[in-house]
């Protein structure tokens, strides 16, 4: 996961006004399963928006970075639209047509799957739990207190969210923080990992193949990286070339680049200066 900037998402004058009157018709509709089904009637609107929703991210799942290994992307509702399970909150129905509450998922992140390796199922869905389900916003009346309800799901418009996960050089997505060092950020962080599904089998084996890349390229990186300093004529261009791979595994355009981040920030512990270029 890493930071999404939603502010730069700019609809058009037109999708406003249309998300407007959208929400104006459901606030009408008194009955909870009637109203939904108006809702989910009008899934093009947010529809529309997935290119925008794209360009932010290159494409790439916002929770989980991922480009095609886990299923077509949809747009999810980070705040569920119709209900939120476990509760019996009828969901944020007025957030149904807000830019601000859209983000990128595929579909192993947003919908209820089964892990082919451990069994267990994960997918967000209509998942939302919070620290303090007494600060749950039941009513538009009181949106302006979203902001305070403290979700357990990391949000990837939320830089400080982002920074609580951290991941081991086996493909594995964990809490930056221990338990006991920090227990509210651990378990946001352990309660998205589940709920993400973001250590299901593939695409920890992604990450792993990733790992193993950075791995070789660090190698041949300290190789011609000696052999540049004694001055050899080809070692130039070989550390260059090892430089600008890296470069690229860490741009904003490749898959899983928090992990590659903290991959490097591993090797970057062990001395090697010619990494503080990167």
């Amino acid at each position: 996961m890493r930071f999404i900037n939603n502010s730069e998402l700019k609809p058009g004058k037109n999708w406003k006004k249309e998300a407007r009157k959208l929400t104006e018709e459901a606030r009408e509709i008194v009955d909870k399963e009637a109203r939904s089904k108006f809702i989910n009637k009008k899934s093009k609107t947010w529809k529309d928006l997935k290119p925008k929703l794209e360009k932010l991210s290159h494409r790439k799942c916002w929770y989980c970075e991922s480009l095609e290994i886990r299923s077509d992307r949809t747009v999810d509702h980070y705040r569920p639209k119709n209900s939120v399970k476990d509760t019996n909150h009828g969901g944020y129905w007025w957030l149904a047509f807000r830019h601000d509450n859209f983000r990128l998922s595929c579909t192993f992140c947003n919908s209820h799957r089964q892990d082919r390796g451990s069994g267990e199922v994960g997918g967000k869905g209509d998942l939302f739990p919070l620290w303090d389900e007494d600060k749950r916003v039941c009513n538009e009346e009181d949106d302006n207190r979203c902001k305070y309800e403290g979700p357990l799901l990391l949000d990837p418009c939320k830089r400080s969210d982002v920074g609580l996960l951290w991941f081991s050089d086996d493909g594995r997505a964990g809490p930056r923080y221990t338990k006991e060092e920090k227990p509210h950020a651990f378990k946001k962080a352990d309660i998205s990992i589940q709920h993400y599904h973001l250590n299901e089998v593939e695409i920890k084996e992604a990450r792993l193949g990733l790992f193993k890349n950075i791995k070789d390229l660090i190698e041949q990186g300290d190789f011609y990286f000696e052999d540049f300093l004694s001055g050899e004529p080809n070692a130039e261009k070989g550390i260059s070339d090892i430089m600008q791979a890296l470069d690229i595994i860490l741009s904003p355009e490749s898959e899983f680049t928090a992990f590659a981040k903290a991959v490097l920030s591993g090797y970057r512990k062990t001395g090697r200066e010619w990494l503080e270029a990167i």
